[in-house]
């Protein structure tokens, strides 16, 4: 378990990370939008390894 919340962490950073760049480079609606399916790509990540 402490592995898997570790790499979730990680991910999240990373990803927040990549969506702070699309803030800076592109504006806010791409980076929402990209945000939205970052997160809900995440959620479905964390609840998949929850079910193992």
């Amino acid at each position: 378990m402490n592995t898997s919340s570790a790499i979730e962490l990680y991910a999240t950073s990373i990803f927040g990370g990549l969506v702070m760049s699309v803030l800076t480079f592109n504006g806010m609606a791409s980076a929402v939008a990209l945000g939205t399916v970052i997160a809900s790509s995440v959620i479905t990540a964390a609840y998949v390894f929850a079910r193992r």
